[in-house]
């Protein structure tokens, strides 16, 4: 019986130092935004305390590395010998950080969604299938083929990922997936709340219904760009016009994977 799954994947710690790895530091980066965040958000933060934030060694080695334009306005800020009064100044700190802040966080976030979404490609290709992945703004689409069989991942920033099954009868699709998911776990990538719907329609649920009503000959593709799409774009248009968008998207990247034999 066909089969769609929605849950929440976690990062283990092996995965957790990857991402560490990836982006040059030694700390959580999610842990410490947070907790800058947190900070920000105070309605009583002061300019003295906007100033020991800029200086606190930890934020500055977060910043400074996956923010550094940003970080380096707000470091500017307090170097300028012309500084505005102090009113001015926590007003710039606050705005200034705030930016820094999203663009680190919108890093950590993206590079968390390639580890994730790495995950079930390589798991995949360990299970036999040939992956195409597809990166796009807010979500990665990852198709999995082997023989009649389709699964189509959708991995979209914030860890929520979705699986879509096609090709397969009876209990098979569900075998499948718990095949995939124990391989991904091997990888660090673990499964939580997750919410499983057999849809019993052997062409494919909602996910896969929708890509291929997109009319763009990639699932992968069509299921990232879908999730990426502003909302406003969402109604449809005709399919070549939707489809020639989907060809020519400037930040939607898809490679085709096998392995080796």
């Amino acid at each position: 019986m066909s089969t769609r799954i929605t849950a929440a994947a976690r990062l283990t710690a092996t995965c957790r130092q990857q991402l560490r790895d990836q982006l040059s530091l030694n700390l959580d980066p999610a842990a410490e935004l947070g907790r800058v965040s947190a900070l920000m958000a105070s309605a009583r933060i002061t300019l003295p305390d906007l100033q020991e934030l800029v200086s606190n060694p930890m934020v500055s080695s977060v910043l400074a590395t996956l923010a550094p334009v940003q970080f380096g306005e707000v470091r500017n800020l307090l170097a300028d010998a012309r500084n505005p009064s102090p009113l001015a100044l926590a007003t710039s700190l606050q705005a200034g950080l705030a930016q820094a802040i999203a663009a680190a966080d919108a890093k950590v976030t993206a590079t968390a969604r390639d580890i994730t979404a790495n995950g079930f490609a390589e798991s995949g290709l360990d299970l036999g299938y040939t992956v195409s992945v597809c990166h796009a703004e807010t979500a990665t689409g990852l198709e999995l083929r082997r023989e009649h069989e389709i699964v189509l991942v959708r991995v979209q920033d914030g860890g929520d990922v979705e699986f879509d099954h096609a090709g397969l009868f009876d209990a098979a699709c569900t075998d499948r997936q718990l095949e995939l998911e124990q391989a991904a776990a091997r990888r660090g990538v673990i499964l939580t709340q997750r919410n499983q719907h057999y849809h019993g329609a052997p062409d494919g649920g909602a996910l896969i219904a929708a890509a291929g009503a997109s009319g763009d000959p990639s699932l992968a593709r069509a299921t990232a760009l879908a999730a990426s799409r502003p909302a406003q774009q969402a109604p449809a248009r005709r399919k070549d016009a939707r489809t020639a968008r989907a060809l020519e998207h400037p930040r939607a990247h898809t490679r085709q994977r096998r392995r080796s034999q």
